[in-house]
């Protein structure tokens, strides 16, 4: 299966890929590339924004988005 890279750098994954590599609407998807110029896409694994909901309500003591944000720029 093949797709055409558009003037916007924009690429329509064909639909037998979305279903086998089971993509839906509105998934975010990661692209890695490899040394040898190799692209490999795959679904976004929740990360702690998706788990971190479970304490609403509980006082943590912190802000957990300005620690990361911080600790990404060091």
């Amino acid at each position: 299966m093949s797709s055409s890279l558009s003037s916007k750098n924009q690429v329509t994954v064909p639909i037998d890929v979305c279903r086998k590599a089971g993509f839906a609407v509105g998934d975010q998807l990661v692209f890695k590339v490899s040394d040898d110029g190799k692209v490999v896409i795959e679904k976004e694994t929740g990360g702690i924004e998706d788990i971190f909901g479970l304490l609403d309500g509980m006082n943590l003591g912190s802000d957990w988005r300005k620690e990361r944000e911080e600790a990404w720029a060091e």
